[in-house]
């Protein structure tokens, strides 16, 4: 039964590790697609053709 627990727990931290890994790596991806929405959606704010509409 200890060996059942112990092997959850270890379980569970090889799960965690791999999902920070992973946030860790994707992070940069995610802030620069965050960025370039931003400018993209300022660019056609700011720009005088209403032709197409954001949402």
């Amino acid at each position: 039964m200890v060996l059942k627990v112990i092997g959850i727990v270890v379980v569970a931290v090889i799960a965690f590790w791999i999902l920070g890994a992973l946030i860790e790596a994707l992070m940069p991806i995610l802030v620069i697609g965050a960025i370039g929405t931003g400018v993209y959606l300022l660019y056609k704010a700011m720009s005088n053709s209403d032709k197409t509409p954001i949402s």
